[in-house]
Formats: structure tokens, C-alpha cells, sequence
């Protein structure tokens, strides 16, 4: 009975050490894990100027034009307009997305009911914003981002008859960005020029 009763001690204390043991491997694997998870701020600008940058100056170029101090412009220069900036925080190798957006009553037209009545506004409901949707994804000292950035505003104040313009801006594709070195995303010089910057933070 005596050895009975020892070998069961014996068994009891050897599957404590193990369970022990397993759950300090476990937590160890958690805490590492949890270490392991890097945090990303992305910051989306869209820009707009008057006049279109020289065609022969390169992206980084560009980057500085919209990027650089008032103070280091010329007096003739005017400076960029920041029309939109979207900030997110992103897990790496998680999906994100964020959207904002407003409805508006529009004027699309006018109705006559009669000779000697004022002529009615018709009006619609229209909804304009900006989503954003990112991935990024570290790779050595770079992080592979996969966006979607789909913006809507109103451009102008429209007319008694008609709405107002809207200008859209939509973007889809990778990018490999360099942490803190903003990037240029994408732009056009049509009408006023409209360019996407996108920088990378830890």
C-alpha cells in the first residue's frame, strides 16, 4: 500500500511539473507573439494646386513641392491646399478600413406648376466621403502596403438648376514604403492638380 500511495505522489508531482512547464512554454509563445505584432500609423494627404508641377520633375520632387514649409517657398509661389488627411492605426497583416461621409439635398432642377407660380426645386439626397482600406505587411526594413483610397467631395456650389460638381479621386495597388518617408501615391494636373501622399509610421 505504502509503494502504492508513492508511486501515485511520484505521478501526481511529475504531471504538475509538466502542466507547469506547458504553461510556462504557452505563455512564454504569448508574450512573444503579442511582442512580435508591430503597430503602424498611416497617414493619407490629398493635395490640390493651382498650377501643375513641371512634367520633368521626378516623385520625389513632387513629394517636396507639396511637402515643404511655406517659408521655403518663393513669394510667388503659392503654397499646396490640403483638401483631406486620413489617419489610421493599423496591426501589421491585419485589414483596416475606415470611412467617413455626409448626405446633402442637391438642387437638380426646377419644376413650373403655373404660369403665375414660382417655379419649384426639385432636390436628391447625394452621399459623398472617403474610404480608405490598408494592409501592411513588414518586409526587412520596409512594410508592403496594399491600400484602397475612394474620396467623393463637392466641387463648387452648384446652380439654381443643376447640382454642384463632384470630384473624385480613386486609388488600388501595393506600395513599398519606407517608414517616415512620404511617398507619392498618385496625382493628375487636369483642371486644378490633385496628388495622394501616403506616409508610414511606427
Amino acid at each position: 500500500m505504502r509503494t502504492f500511495v508513492l508511486f501515485l505522489a511520484a505521478a501526481a508531482l511529475t504531471a504538475g511539473v509538466a502542466a507547469s512547464q506547458d504553461r510556462v512554454v504557452k505563455e512564454g509563445a504569448t508574450a512573444e507573439s503579442t511582442k512580435a505584432v508591430r503597430t503602424f500609423m498611416v497617414r493619407f494627404t490629398e493635395v490640390r494646386l493651382d498650377a501643375a508641377p513641371d512634367p520633368s520633375l521626378t516623385a520625389d520632387e513632387v513629394v517636396k513641392l507639396l511637402t515643404e514649409p511655406a517659408d521655403d517657398k518663393a513669394p510667388d509661389d503659392k503654397a499646396p491646399e490640403v483638401v483631406e488627411m486620413v489617419r489610421l492605426s493599423v496591426l501589421e497583416r491585419n485589414p483596416t478600413m475606415v470611412q467617413f461621409g455626409r448626405s446633402a439635398a442637391v438642387t437638380t432642377g426646377q419644376s413650373f406648376s403655373g404660369r403665375d407660380r414660382p417655379p419649384v426645386r426639385q432636390t436628391q439626397m447625394m452621399q459623398v466621403g472617403t474610404a480608405v482600406h490598408v494592409l501592411a505587411t513588414p518586409q526587412d526594413d520596409k512594410v508592403l502596403l496594399e491600400t484602397t483610397y475612394e474620396s467623393s467631395r463637392f466641387d463648387g456650389e452648384g446652380t439654381a438648376d443643376g447640382p454642384p460638381e463632384i470630384a473624385t479621386v480613386q486609388i488600388a495597388g501595393r506600395l513599398l514604403l519606407e517608414p517616415g518617408k512620404p511617398t507619392l501615391v498618385g496625382g493628375t494636373s487636369a483642371k486644378s492638380g490633385t496628388y495622394l501622399l501616403v506616409i508610414i509610421e511606427e
